[in-house]
């Protein structure tokens, strides 16, 4: 009997059509075909599709199952954690700069007469006299630089919400990583949440107020960060609710409690992610 031939992936004993120790399909006839690189591509691009539709219907309508499925290692039907983040922050940069969501801007740090505002000023000033730049040159270089780095710091409160998280469940002696994962699957809603549902209320209120007879002017001052406030807690407040009570087995008044304190730390991330934001850009310009 002829040995069986090794994996062409990892060398290893090849088990059939698929290699028992890394997965790869052993070549064939079949890959050399069009037929085949057809029927490949296909099953590429309908697995990726089919999970991350399930992923994103999960993610929406039972807030804390992708991580409960995820901690029970049922993961094979599902975007991973982290990959699931980054398709919906790519998303949400994309639609971000055609609405008002974390819309900072050069006029938003030039204003304010705390410490913390008199000394981005400054920054800012100085800055602009080392590159040279006239006020309207130094904006835009300004503006650009910012909205390349919204793309990438978000990415840091999603630790920073896990360690929040594991100091509330101290007592239950979890991984890190589980509570990395939760806090993950919160900002991923919260980004959709921001990038979809937000916008499309905010058009649809606007709608219904601009027939009712009330002005564009007025509309226009109407106080946007207000109103998202106002939407974030009728909406992340039930949803980390019925999570924490899904993920963790809290009870109703633990869970309220918990809520609470994670709503504002998610503000307080948010107000952090706003400094850094700036701090970050002004230095690497």
């Amino acid at each position: 009997m002829l040995p069986a031939p090794a994996c062409s992936n990892c060398g290893s004993a090849a088990v059939n059509t698929y290699c028992a120790d890394c997965g790869e399909r052993q070549p064939s006839h079949r890959d050399f075909s069009v037929r085949g690189l057809v029927l490949d591509a296909a099953h590429e691009i309908t697995s990726l599709d089919g999970k991350l539709v399930r992923s994103v219907v999960a993610l929406l309508t039972k807030p804390g199952l992708l991580t409960r499925e995820w901690f029970e290692g049922r993961r094979g039907r599902y975007v991973k954690p982290f990959s699931l983040f980054l398709l919906l922050n790519v998303a949400f940069f994309i639609i971000q700069p055609h609405t008002q969501l974390l819309s900072y801007k050069f006029q938003n740090y030039m204003t304010g007469s705390d410490a913390g505002a008199l000394r981005r000023i400054a920054l800012m000033k100085q800055k602009r006299a080392d590159l040279g730049d006239t006020p309207q040159q130094f904006e835009t270089r300004f503006n650009a630089a910012l909205q390349d780095q919204k793309k990438s710091l978000l990415i840091f409160d999603i630790p920073v919400l896990a360690i929040v998280i594991a100091l509330v469940y101290a007592w239950r002696r979890r991984y890190f990583a589980e509570h990395l994962v939760f806090s993950i699957h919160i900002y991923a809603f919260l980004l959709f949440f921001l990038g979809v549902m937000v916008p499309l209320v905010y058009s649809g209120i606007f709608r219904l107020l601009s027939a009712a007879g009330v002005s564009r002017v007025s509309l226009q001052r109407m106080d946007g960060d207000a109103a998202i406030s106002v939407l974030l807690l009728a909406v992340m407040g039930p949803y980390i609710y019925v999570a924490l009570r899904r993920v963790y087995n809290d009870n109703r008044l633990g869970a309220v409690v918990r809520t609470a304190i994670l709503f504002m730390a998610i503000g307080q991330l948010t107000d952090v992610y706003h400094d850094v934001l700036f701090y970050t850009t002004i230095f690497l310009l």
